[in-house]
């Protein structure tokens, strides 16, 4: 809406004047910017030893904490209005130890709010102004600062943010989070600026991100209270926006008809009657605080123990209204009566009450009527849902039945205390969201969701590319690859890469070989000491020309880094793994103590998982087989390799590639028949890889020009369909590492010649070439002077 139109509509709405007038408007102040910029650089000295101090003093340049008196006198008293009107607050009453502890401490305090609709902007002002405390520092990000919201920001002392953060940024906002603190200002946090994730996409309770900016804050200020807000709506204003997007976000808010959103957005008509209308629109709301705490600075300051504390305080007050409690009863029924609705309502409400007393130690937070009209309750949450579109009545109005299941499903996952992971210590995280990263993050979240011992796992799925990760948690399922299959409730999309490695213990590192090493530089930065760093790339690293490994211990000794590095590699064709195919794939790791935290997330019935103790040869075998699947592919492709030779060739590149990693400092059992990280998977991709099938492309002769297409072209389109030939660059650096090590593998040298040297496909000199290779095996041998060992005594 306009800002004047809006102003307009409201100050003709005479009980919206008469409530202006009782309004009190706490004074509000900008607090002056290059000052605390300036402390913000002390602060990073101090205690991070800032190296590129330049580059700070640019990314703080940014930060400033915004607010203009006159639009705020403006728009404050119109953003309390709307949030007495649109919502029947059925809070409970502030205890007055708490209502002491946060009025008395003497020290910044952070409101950390689980946030879940636009609105907790409102409530969470409303409720520190009833608080009778000065109006905080509420920081805002990403594309809530743009569009409509943007105008109705103005109402707040605003900090603006981008949507993620570089590691610079990061370090910037913390230290200018903290220049605050120091001034004693109050500032709150919302899911969308801090990455607090307290809900998924589908609504299930997450453990949360804390930022560093709080951490900083504590060591700045010495200490800080931290005040959890749980804020819990009947009927969710952005439920149908947050499941599907529509084009235009406004509309998905329309609380009771299309007409009075109309009215209201253009400001027509008499504005009694159009304020009339939305007096309770969105039914009840609960905004309750947990229990404050106190962080000093001290050694159990860490990031995790606020991020569990916080989460828990928010999952013990957020409120079960009736629509929470009938979505979670109608879990798994197609069509119910009354009766037999209320009987699962009853089943429900004494496994939440078992739940509470266990967990928590206390009773749940149920809404009032729930308690004292339990039938009358269950009419209630019928009609929300119904409302909402979740659910719908048959023609005679006597049974029930979902008329959107997972909208239906948000709102029982509402009232679902569950927080995933429980115990705030086992979140791993996937980088990448590629093919393979959304295969592993698919594999893996879903043993989080089915195995009982891993429920109090959760998983980060990370990708820097912002518009994917938004798809991916709006809608759930990624929009290139695997199109069908929904993210398990136990992946956490994120596109902060602090958030998302910051805080976690295991990694599982899953780029392209040409994004592996600024993606490595930015782990072994952010990762916490003494993390499991496993290696699921496959190929060289273009800026070093080694391994994955190799650069990565190269690398971590450079950089002072200690992390456990690992490499994870099989015959692990994508498509097959995420529709539950069998399968085998191999763990190569320094510490057997990661082979036995991997295994349970990774192994179901019929896909397994192996130890090998060569880190080497696994990761030589792993870049090494997509190089010889071209090689396969062309041999295929080209119709003139016989089925004997095609047979054969898999036991030549076996004995090449054995010389190779020998070399390299491999064991040579990694080579054998029975090896599941080299011969299976070669079988594998050449069966049905995709450097197999570039291969096999390749050797497709033009009909018009009679000649084969160059490898270069080849790649280029196959880039445009966003698909990675790994094995294409692999071979380049393949074959100057054994250059340089003055070894010259007959196969490999050819297949590099094709893809790289200009050289034109001839399969039968590529043949001859292969079956070279035999020549130390085709003479007889010279007997030797030494008896054998049986003979020996």
């Amino acid at each position: 809406m306009n800002l004047s139109r809006g102003v307009e509509l409201f100050n003709s709405h005479e009980e919206y004047r008469r409530f202006q007038e009782s309004f009190v408007v706490t004074a509000t102040n900008r607090p002056e910017a290059q000052p605390l910029r300036e402390r913000a650089i002390q602060l990073a000295r101090a205690h991070d030893g800032v190296t590129n101090e330049s580059e700070l003093r640019r990314t703080l340049a940014d930060l400033a904490v915004s607010v203009d008196s006159e639009s705020y006198a403006t728009i404050a008293p119109m953003c309390a209005y709307l949030a007495q009107i649109l919502f029947r607050d059925v809070s409970n009453a502030i205890p007055a130890e708490v209502r002491t502890r946060i009025i008395d401490y003497d020290g910044p305090k952070f409101y950390f709010v689980g946030h879940t609709s636009y609105f907790d902007y409102m409530l969470t002002g409303e409720l520190i102004r009833r608080l009778g405390m000065d109006t905080p520092v509420t920081h805002f990000a990403g594309s809530v600062t743009r569009g409509w919201v943007s105008n109705w920001i103005k109402g707040f002392r605003a900090l603006f943010l981008p949507m993620s953060f570089s590691p610079v940024q990061h370090k910037a906002y913390s230290w200018f989070s903290a220049a605050l603190a120091e001034r004693n200002e109050t500032q709150v946090l919302l899911a969308r600026t801090s990455r607090y994730t307290v809900r998924s996409r589908d609504g299930v309770l997450r453990e949360p991100y804390v930022p560093h900016a709080v951490v900083s804050s504590v060591k700045a200020a010495g200490k800080a209270l931290v005040i959890p807000v749980a804020i819990s709506y009947a009927a969710i204003p952005e439920d149908r926006n947050l499941l599907s997007p529509p084009i235009f976000p406004l509309l998905s808010m329309a609380p009771k008809s299309w007409t009075l959103l109309a009215r209201l957005a253009l400001g027509y008509g008499m504005p009694e009657k159009v304020f009339s209308q939305l007096h309770g629109a969105f039914g009840d709301v609960s905004v309750d605080l947990g229990a404050p705490f106190e962080l000093t600075d001290d050694k159990s300051l860490t990031l995790q123990r606020i991020s569990h504390r916080a989460i828990e305080e928010i999952a013990k007050h957020k409120m079960i209204h009736p629509s929470h409690l009938v979505a979670k009863a109608l879990q798994g029924l197609e069509r119910v009566n009354f009766n037999t609705l209320k009987q699962a309502a009853e089943k429900e409400l004494d496994t939440t009450r078992d739940f509470f007393k266990t967990r928590y130690r206390k009773n749940p937070p149920l809404q009032g009527t729930i308690e004292s009209d339990l039938p009358q309750a269950i009419r209630t949450g019928i009609r929300t849902l119904i409302q909402r579109g979740a659910l719908k009545r048959s023609f005679f109005r006597r049974t029930y039945s979902p008329s959107n299941p997972v909208l239906l499903r948000f709102y029982g996952y509402y009232g679902d205390r569950r927080i995933y992971p429980l115990s705030g210590r086992n979140t791993m995280t996937v980088v990448n969201a590629g093919v393979w990263g959304y295969t592993l993050a698919l594999h893996i979240g879903a043993n989080m969701v089915k195995k009982p011992e891993l429920s109090e796992h959760s998983l980060i799925l990370y990708d820097s590319r912002e518009d994917l990760i938004e798809k991916l948690t709006m809608e759930g399922k990624h929009p290139w690859h695997f199109k069908d299959i929904a993210l398990p409730r136990s992946v956490r999309p994120e596109s902060d890469f602090l958030a998302a490695v910051g805080d976690t213990s295991l990694i599982l590192l899953v780029t392209p070989s040409k994004y592996f090493y600024g993606t490595l530089l930015k782990v072994l930065q952010s990762a916490p000491e003494g993390s499991d760093l496993v290696i699921a790339t496959k190929g060289f690293v273009p800026e070093t020309g080694l391994l994955p490994c190799q650069t990565a211990r190269y690398e971590m000794e450079r950089l002072g880094n200690r992390m456990r590095v690992s490499v994870l590699s099989g015959a692990n064709l994508a498509h097959e793994i995420v529709v539950g195919g069998a399968g085998v794939t191999q763990l190569a790791c320094d510490s057997p103590q990661t082979f036995e935290r991997l295994k349970p997330l990774i192994e179901t019935p019929l896909f397994r998982i192996v130890y090998s103790g060569d880190v080497i040869g696994t990761t030589i075998s792993a870049a090494l087989k997509n190089v010889y699947a071209i090689g396969y592919g062309i041999l295929e492709g080209s119709k003139k390799a016989p089925e004997n030779f095609l047979a054969t060739y898999s036991t030549l590149v076996t004995a090449e590639i054995r010389q190779f990693g020998m070399l390299l400092g491999a064991a040579p059992e990694t080579f054998d028949a029975e090896s599941q990280v080299w011969m299976a998977d070669l079988l594998a991709t050449c069966r049905g890889g995709r450097s197999a099938k570039f291969g096999r492309d390749l050797a497709e002769m033009d009909e018009k020009s009679g000649k084969y297409k160059p490898a270069r072209i080849l790649l280029d389109q196959y880039r445009k369909k966003r698909i990675a030939v790994e094995g294409f660059e692999a071979a380049r650096y393949a074959n100057r590492m054994a250059s340089q090590r003055g070894f010259h593998p007959a196969i490999l040298g050819e297949i590099y010649s094709l893809l790289h040297g200009g050289k034109q496909i001839d399969v039968n000199d590529f043949m001859e070439k292969c079956l070279d290779a035999l020549t130390h095996k085709t003479q007889h041998p010279v007997p030797s002077i030494n008896r054998s060992r049986a003979l020996r005594y």
